[in-house]
């Protein structure tokens, strides 16, 4: 998953591959979510429609009457951060306004709540989705963990939001990536600002306590290796870097891997390579706890997400074109 407002002239904000790589989540500035086959076509399903036009405003009035959605908060502003859940299951989305929105998958909002101030820009799932993490750009608190309830529709009973387990304020500029560890115990989180107290971080999950202590960084892209025992981040610069999850203190290794801002860091499934992508249109794949570039590929324009997948034999990747509403999806086969 990859966001910003900033990232390109693209009307598309945010991205996120489902575990199988098959279907792609993105949402844009004026409130459309649409999920689009990764095998191509420019037809997707849309989610949301986005911010209603005048004549369906007018239309809606005429019938006296308004279905109530979940989603209701989010149709009238920017989608700033979309994720799936590890198991594909349900998808989470972020609002300009401060709202997130969990979808089942398969069809239908479950739950919707005010979460921030300010715009989320990040997001992440506990493995066994029982939390959901959630990053803002500004605010009285920028990073919150929310355990999810079980769904309840019994009279007297209302589960349409997330309750707040702990929060934090020290990521001053804001919380641009987010990511459990494969075991759910951790959760981590990266920003950016001007002191060693905001970047990045990792909490233990069931106490909110710090779980290590790391180096500055100005982290825009986050994940945990697959056996948990490291993470590779991604800063504004085009810099990337492997991390010790036990050890903290300052990375293992890094690199100037890309010219500009990277987007997304993936680990392979037997996590021996990492893949990561940037606004400078390339996508990298390289050792994951050396960094040595194993393959790179360039494109036009930015590229917003990629991921391996399951069976760690291609790399896909969401390039996203200059004043269009739809991203080019790209298959990479590693050899």
């Amino acid at each position: 998953m990859a966001n910003n407002l900033e990232a390109c002239q693209s009307s598309i904000l945010a991205a996120s591959f489902s575990p199988d790589c098959k279907k792609l989540l993105t949402a844009n500035w004026n409130g459309v979510l649409a999920l689009w086959e990764s095998g191509g076509g420019k037809q997707p399903v849309i989610i949301l429609k986005g911010i209603l036009s005048k004549e369906e405003e007018h239309e809606e009035e005429e019938y006296g009457f308004r279905i109530a959605r979940l989603s209701e908060p989010i149709s009238r502003c920017s989608l700033t951060s979309v994720r799936f859940s590890r198991d594909g299951k349900w998808f989470a989305v972020g609002a300009a306004n401060g709202w997130v929105v969990i979808w089942n998958a398969r069809g239908g909002e479950i739950y919707a709540w005010e979460a921030h101030e300010d715009e989320v820009v990040s997001l992440d799932f506990s493995p066994d989705r029982q939390y959901l993490a959630t990053g803002a750009v500004g605010g009285n608190a920028t990073f919150r963990l929310w355990r999810i309830p079980r769904y309840d529709t019994s009279p007297g009973h209302s589960t349409i939001r997330g309750e707040e387990v702990f929060s934090d304020d020290k990521h001053a500029r804001g919380v641009w990536a987010i990511c459990f560890s494969p075991d759910g115990r951790r959760v981590a989180s990266g920003g950016s600002g001007l002191s060693t107290s905001i970047a990045p971080r990792v909490y233990w999950v069931d106490t909110g306590e710090r779980a290590g202590a790391f180096f500055m960084d100005i982290t825009r892209a986050l994940e945990f290796s697959p056996d948990g025992k490291l993470f590779a981040t991604g800063d504004d610069f085009g810099t990337v870097k492997i991390w010790n999850v036990e050890h903290g203190g300052k990375p293992i290794v890094e690199i100037e891997a890309h010219k500009t801002r990277v987007e997304t860091v993936s680990f392979s499934p037997d996590g021996l390579r990492l893949a990561s992508c940037s606004t400078d249109g390339t996508v990298r794949i390289s050792g994951a706890r050396t960094l040595e570039k194993i393959e790179e590929c360039s494109f036009g324009n930015p590229i917003l997400t990629c991921r391996f997948s399951p069976d760690g034999r291609n790399v896909y990747a969401a390039e996203i074109s200059e004043y269009t509403d739809y991203p080019d999806i790209h298959v990479l086969p590693q050899g």
